[in-house]
């Protein structure tokens, strides 16, 4: 017994021996590095890049005056840290007798540490994007703003931040990025890149958003410096709970980025990569509406095993040709309704997803934007240019609840370029290289809508009256001008100009008052839909061009009333195959198309509804106008986007 505890006294000091002697051989750092856990042995041989520790610098940065940020930061860089290491080391880990050299020599220039090094540096970027969109807006909002902000060159596009006093303008040669409230710039740059890039703000102006070269940057607004820079995005929506939307040119759904984590899941909706703008939920903090062309879609956001994700709870869809864009519309100073205001008026009510729309028939209009009345919208409507006039605009302030409009006055028109500066409730007008903040508009009296578009409409039948008589021979002139002044006359009356054809003759009407019954009460009636013909050309300000779409008619047991139906201007050319009947042709679409080769069947204009497909309520539209005018249903239809050629009728 006595002999075995010599011998493990004597193991004892000869264990103490060696480590003395390890230590004599040993720095503390070279212990550190010998016996810490593997991950920090790889970590301390091959450090995070030169980028990725400036990054972290200047996130600490932030949070210096923060303990409670820091506190919450630094354990999670330990983690991602550590995870960079083990997630390159999965096939051996280092072990103790192995020296730092030794370590680095095996994973200096790893592809794998590169890639967690990208992955730091974003994660980094995303907390120092996420710290500075989670502060108070940038600036004060003065109650006496100066009236001109000046540029130092001519405007070509402005946006401003929703709840600070913050706009960039962008020239030919650069942008500033300027406080509105003092007139200041905060930050230029020049170049003509600079100018050519698309750049948002932030809602509180502390942050930019700019993309070139498929590249999405996100910088200060204060100094410029560049926090993160996600690579083949191109479109950015904020969010209001610590989420980001994106999209970029190869996605096929928008993707919900978390900014705490850096998690990616996508948004349900194959048409949610067409989002043209987001916005809050009123009174509810989890909830986002994105907008699209054909309507509107709330989501949810919720967290799913420490993921976030977007579900979708309620959508609408427009049932007007008219839709949504982010250029033509906004939303309303009390954040409770959008309005687009491009061909009609659209009104969403952003708890409920309600869409109210209005049509203005023949009258155009360019778009609207909100005004500091939650109800007041500016409106610009045009009347359509024809041959030998250009179009004519004129400006009014749309009041939605009382469903009026009030012509604005005081030498500001349809030309005035405007600007709603959200967080100022204030509006602009954009004046060469001057922002001019306005104050209270002068307008007409406020009168009906239906008021409004009446005299519109008069007007524009006017203006055709004159360009017939001035460019047509004596007796054709005399022929149109009868003709249009009797639509003067229907208009006078209270009965639709635009889209509403000619009343047909006393023996065409039914008792029911359906126009054509006499001639479809034995027939088969058979519809066409495309939005655009072969060869059609058309775009922003520039003249359409019908496309030609062919439609054979065949033999067939009963008579053929077709109904054709398009949204561009079309030629349409019906060909009678031997033994064809038919009976007549109905025709509408939102452009004014031709009809030739109907033989002896007449050709009616029966309204300015169009579909091409049986889905949404296009069809619906259009089939409920088919049945007043004819007292039956369309039977068979076919529809394409582009169509070139159709054939209708049963055959022999």
């Amino acid at each position: 017994m006595i002999a075995h505890n010599m011998i493990l006294r004597i193991a004892m000091r000869l264990s103490v021996a060696l480590i003395v002697i390890a230590s004599s051989m040993l720095s503390a750092c070279d212990l550190v590095d010998r016996f810490g856990s593997p991950e920090d042995r790889i970590n301390a041989a091959v450090p995070p890049d030169t980028a990725v520790q400036v990054s972290r610098q200047l996130l600490l940065a932030q949070v210096a005056d923060r303990p409670d940020a820091r506190q919450t930061i630094e354990p999670q860089w330990t983690t991602r840290l550590r995870l960079r290491a083990l997630s390159c080391s999965r096939d051996e880990l280092p072990n103790w007798r192995q020296g730092l050299a030794e370590v680095r020599a095996r994973f200096q220039g790893s592809d794998c540490l590169a890639e967690q090094d990208r992955l730091l540096g974003r994660w980094l970027g995303l907390q120092r994007l996420r710290l500075m969109l989670a502060q108070a807006p940038l600036g004060t909002v003065q109650s006496e703003p100066p009236p001109l902000v000046n540029h130092r060159e001519p405007i070509r596009t402005m946006s401003t931040a929703r709840h600070a006093p913050v706009a960039i303008l962008q020239g030919a040669n650069g942008f500033d990025i300027v406080d509105l409230g003092n007139g200041k710039s905060i930050l230029h740059e020049g170049g003509r890149s600079a100018s050519l890039v698309k750049m948002t703000l932030a809602p509180n102006g502390r942050v930019f958003a700019q993309t070139s070269g498929g590249n999405l940057s996100f910088r200060a607004t204060e100094g410029g410096d560049t926090l993160l820079t996600l690579p083949d995005t191109d479109t950015v929506h904020w969010l209001p709970m610590d989420a980001l939307l994106l999209h970029g040119p190869n996605d096929r759904q928008a993707r919900l980025l978390d900014l705490a984590s850096g998690d990616e899941s996508l948004v349900p909706g194959q048409w949610s990569r067409f989002a043209v703008a987001v916005t809050p939920v009123p009174d509810d903090a989890q909830r986002f509406n994105m907008l699209w062309h054909r309507g509107v879609a709330q989501f949810e956001i919720l967290s799913n095993g420490g993921r976030m994700e977007a579900l979708l709870r309620e959508e609408a869809q427009v049932t007007s040709n008219g839709g949504f864009s982010g250029s033509t519309g906004g939303i309303s100073v009390d954040g409770l309704r959008w309005l687009d205001g491009f061909q009609g008026v659209r009104v969403v009510d952003l708890k409920t997803l309600v869409i109210d729309e209005l049509d203005f028939g023949p009258i155009q209009s360019r778009g609207a934007m909100p005004l500091p009345g939650p109800q007041q919208f500016l409106l610009t409507l045009q009347l359509p240019a024809v041959v030998g006039m250009n179009a004519a605009s004129s400006s009014y302030i749309y009041d939605h609840q009382a469903s009026t409009l009030a012509l604005i006055s005081g030498g500001l028109g349809a030309g005035t370029r405007f600007q709603f500066l959200d967080a100022m409730q204030r509006l602009a007008a954009i004046e060469s290289a001057n922002v001019r903040i306005l104050g209270p508009l002068k307008t007409e009296p406020a009168q009906p809508v239906r008021v409004v578009t009446a005299a519109l409409i008069e007007e524009l039948n006017q203006r055709r009256l004159s360009i017939a008589a001035a460019r047509e021979p004596q007796g054709l002139a005399a022929e149109r001008i009868a003709n249009l002044q009797s639509s003067l006359e229907r208009l006078r009356a209270g009965s639709p100009v635009r889209g509403a054809p000619s009343a047909p003759a006393a023996a065409d009407r039914s008792a029911g008052g359906r126009p054509v019954l006499s001639l479809t009460k034995e027939t088969q009636v058979e519809g066409v839909g495309v939005y655009e013909g072969q060869g059609a050309k058309h775009g922003y300000d520039k003249p359409r061009t019908a496309g030609a779409v062919e439609v054979r008619v065949r033999r067939s047991s009963k008579p053929i009333a077709l109904v054709l139906s398009s949204y561009e201007p079309v030629q349409w050319v019906v060909v009678l195959e031997p033994g064809a009947r038919l009976a007549a042709v109905l025709l509408s679409g939102y452009h004014e198309s031709t009809v030739k080769g109907a033989s002896t069947a007449p050709v009616y204009q029966i309204g300015r509804t169009y579909a091409y497909s049986m889905g949404g309520g296009g069809y619906a539209a259009l089939q409920h106008e088919v049945v007043r005018w004819t007292g039956k249903p369309i039977s068979a239809f076919q529809g394409r986007y582009d169509g070139s050629r159709f054939t209708v009728g049963q055959g022999p």
